[in-house]
């Protein structure tokens, strides 16, 4: 097995591309040792998100693969030094253990977790010092962070004193946001016999990009309208593709 990760906000087409390269060197340097191989983007041991991916590759027969470098600990051994030179992904591969439980893509997981109050840049600086103080141990090997890197979001900074004072309604403005950059269920109907879901959401070119925004209105107490840019900002920041927690406390 092959996992390659893509840094933060990395596209689909670059993903593919390191999913063409891992493909080709299977194919061609170890065509020899190599039956099938099975790709899938956007997946990976460490979460989902477009800039990731995995590659299974299906070894021929042992009694065609003769030797102690075509065993596949020695392929794997190969995969992850020839394909780690590829400049877009961070790239390691792995061998499933022969007895379930025992092998070096199984090993412990070890959670990290937040209390009193800790933000998520403080955790990332413990996870880093403990990353680097664990392999620096001699009973420990490959010892990774197993999520995927920060991911680019907008964050909406909405001023509610300034749209109250406006005549808006706080319960408006947060569902015309969500309606119009995310999406709402309406209802369902009947479409040659089958239910089908109704939702609402902007057309693609009105959020397209953060100055969008300010092409949305909410409407007010006295029925004017008034745009989202009169009274809400935006800025970009790194977060987790998907937050997690333990115990409701955060973790890494």
């Amino acid at each position: 097995m092959v996992q390659y990760t893509l840094p933060a906000g990395a596209t689909a087409v670059r993903t593919a591309e390191v999913r063409r390269q891992v493909t080709d060197w299977f194919l061609t340097k170890e065509k020899a040792n190599t039956d099938v191989i099975f790709t899938v983007d956007g997946f990976s041991f460490s979460g989902s998100g477009q800039n990731a991916g995995m590659a299974f590759v299906s070894l021929k027969n042992w009694s065609q693969r003769k030797g102690d470098d075509n065993t596949a600990q020695a392929i794997a051994l190969r995969a992850t030094k020839e394909l780690g030179t590829i400049r877009d992904a961070t790239l390691f591969a792995m061998t499933p253990p022969s007895v379930d439980g025992l092998g070096q893509s199984n090993g412990f997981t070890f959670e990290l977790m937040a209390s009193g109050g800790t933000d998520r840049d403080s955790l990332m600086k413990l996870r880093s010092q403990l990353l680097a103080a664990a392999n620096q141990s001699s009973e420990l090997q490959s010892v990774r962070a197993n999520d995927l890197p920060q991911m680019p979001q907008l964050q909406v900074d909405i001023d509610n004193n300034k749209a109250v004072s406006l005549g808006l309604s706080l319960s408006d403005v947060t569902d015309t946001l969500s309606s119009a950059w995310g999406g709402t269920y309406v209802n369902d109907f009947i479409d040659r016999g089958r239910v089908k879901k109704v939702y609402i959401q902007g057309e693609s070119d009105a959020r397209a990009v953060p100055s969008d925004l300010g092409k949305w209105f909410v409407r007010g107490s006295d029925n004017s309208m008034t745009p989202f840019s009169a009274f809400a900002t935006t800025h970009w920041q790194y977060g987790p593709e998907s937050p997690g927690a333990l115990q409701r406390l955060r973790r890494l």
